[in-house]
């Protein structure tokens, strides 16, 4: 995800300051999305279980890895999965 211009940045500061509920809220959001990591880091436990930096636990039934069972995207969060 891009970061904010100082432009839209300051739109998003007077929404937060002078704005409706709705505009408030949405500006909100905006901020908790570019302040999350663009990654979600999963960490294989001994049992073969991954535990994803979203709280996310997942097993695979095979125990070949995400790779060769081609989990790219974190299915919890939506994000891409990166390995600890």
């Amino acid at each position: 995800m891009s970061r904010l211009t100082q432009e839209e940045f300051d739109m998003v500061k007077l929404l937060l300051v002078g704005g409706d509920p709705v505009e408030c809220k949405l500006a909100s959001i905006i901020i908790r999305l570019l302040n999350e990591p663009e990654l979600c880091y999963w960490d294989e436990d001994v049992s073969g279980i991954y535990h994803g930096t979203c709280g996310v636990a997942w097993e695979m039934s095979n125990h070949d890895g995400l790779i060769a069972n081609k989990i790219l995207y974190c299915p919890r969060c939506g994000r891409k999965i990166g390995e600890l």
